[in-house]
């Protein structure tokens, strides 16, 4: 089982000059050009990667990566590896040659899923956003109010997982989204939310917030957090991936197209107008004849924003119309992806930004669950979904020691946490110490994250948090 992630971390400034300041993109945009003249390749506009001194040879894009997002925040990948430390030792040579350059402008990298300074105003997005095509598009086209993501920053997990059991642990990944919100959670409001209460996790609320409540792509409230209905299948996964109005054609760096009349992607390719579609790129209003093909499906993964998604690699030669046949029985989807899927990656979103020092925390968690995962599957199953929506819910607003249904949230994540040391003991790496941190937050503080750092903020303000969160250029 490969695993790796994806660690997104604020950029500030830090010192006598305006401290916890966000940069521009033009940062990012010297940051890239410094790492190509040093032998990085470029990555289209906006990120840049290389080929690790060694690197797993059953890994689909065995690379490292650096590039940034929605806004003033640098996000990290190391190439897929099957240790925890492997990663972790990745991890720590990307982000010190990161820290390094970074600081040579005055800024510095802050281990917060949340950025103390940047506000979701139009100012400030527009100020320091990533520029991309597909956000104005989203912006524009969609009602999207995509500043609401400027500033909060994530962990999410990568773990290779079964093609026949990416449903059941996509539906379990789900459920446990409340849990590991309240052990992950590092992005609390310190400013209060706009409704004046307290939030100990802006990242729910902020996907949430950014979707249309009215209008033609009211759906695209079903792309993130967790499913209105449960998936249990592959073919009900596909239904969620492709029954909202669609979104683009192509990918966030480019060649991107939509089809004006907005059809699902189930409709684009199971019922397309007897005279074809017509399409039309996101930088120019001229149309052109499109016909769907397979580049299209292996696209459409990134589209689904939820707690939990599946990125799915092809076999070279699937074809569309053999998909197509078999997606409209249920018992032959199942076989013709197991034959046609070359992996499949489980991404896990709902973990914020960790502090320095507790970065390999939730992969381990992740990583031992999914390796016990019958036993998980069957713990899981003892409540129904609207408890674990319940859960989640309550992750965004409660203190980590708190009761739901009853059902104490201490109690209730300890044995998940024992359940995932199994799995990691199985793995037989010396993994479980990376669970050590969560036991400790259960057993003797019950604060999460973001209690401490309110703390912090509370007592020391800006400059105490930023004593407390910030990674040293070194590391």
């Amino acid at each position: 089982m490969l695993i790796s992630v994806e660690h997104e971390m604020p950029v500030v400034r830090y010192g006598p000059d305006r401290p916890g300041c966000a940069p521009g993109p033009e940062v990012f945009t010297s940051l890239w050009d410094t790492l190509v003249r040093e032998g990085w390749d470029r990555d289209g506009k906006h990120a840049v990667s290389r080929s690790p001194t060694l690197s797993n040879p059953l890994a689909c894009k065995p690379l490292q990566t650096m590039t940034t997002d929605t806004g003033p925040t640098l996000e990290i990948a190391p190439s897929p590896a099957e240790s925890i430390a492997e990663i972790e030792a990745q991890l720590r040579d990307i982000r010190s040659i990161a820290g390094k350059k970074l600081a040579s402008q005055g800024f510095a990298l802050l281990g917060s899923g949340v950025h103390p300074v940047v506000s979701s105003t139009l100012g400030d997005y527009y100020r320091l956003r990533t520029p991309r095509l597909a956000y104005d598009y989203a912006i524009r086209e969609r009602g999207w109010q995509h500043r609401m993501v400027l500033h909060i920053a994530a962990m999410q997990e990568v773990v290779d997982v079964p093609t026949e059991r990416a449903p059941a642990i996509f539906a379990a990944m789900n459920r446990l989204a409340g849990i590991m919100l309240f052990l992950f959670r590092n992005d609390p409001s310190y400013r209060s939310a706009p409704s004046g209460a307290l939030l100990y996790s802006v990242r729910p609320s902020a996907w949430r917030e950014q979707m249309p409540i009215a209008g033609p792509f009211v759906g695209d409230r079903s792309k993130v957090g967790m499913p209105l209905e449960e998936v249990h299948t592959w073919r009900e996964y596909f239904k969620l991936l492709w029954g909202s109005r669609m979104f683009l054609l192509g990918t966030k760096t480019g060649d991107m197209v939509y089809v004006p009349e907005h059809p699902t992607f189930e409709q684009f390719i199971l019922h397309p107008p007897t005279s074809g579609w017509q399409a039309r790129r996101i930088d120019s209003p001229e149309l052109q004849p499109i016909a769907p093909n397979m580049v299209h499906v292996e696209q459409t993964d990134w589209t689904y924003m939820g707690f939990a998604r599946l990125r799915l690699f092809w076999k070279s030669g699937t074809t569309l119309r053999e998909l197509l046949d078999a997606y409209r029985d249920d018992d032959a989807f199942e076989q013709f992806l197991k034959q046609h899927l070359k992996k499949v990656l489980l991404e896990n979103r709902s973990s914020a930004t960790p502090p320095p020092g507790y970065e390999m925390n939730s992969l381990a968690f992740v990583s031992g669950l999914i390796e016990n995962f019958d036993v998980v599957e069957s713990l899981l199953g003892e409540k129904p979904y609207r408890f674990w929506q319940a859960v989640a819910q309550a992750a965004e607003c409660q203190p980590l020691d708190s009761l739901v249904w009853d059902e104490s949230i201490p109690e209730l994540a300890s044995r998940f946490v024992e359940l995932s040391a199994v799995g990691l003991h199985g793995r037989e790496k010396g993994e479980d110490r990376y669970l050590d941190p969560i036991r400790h937050m259960l057993h003797n503080t019950r604060r999460s994250h973001s209690e401490s750092n309110l703390k912090v903020w509370q007592q020391g303000g800006l400059d105490g948090l930023l004593k407390t969160l910030l990674y040293g250029f070194d590391s």
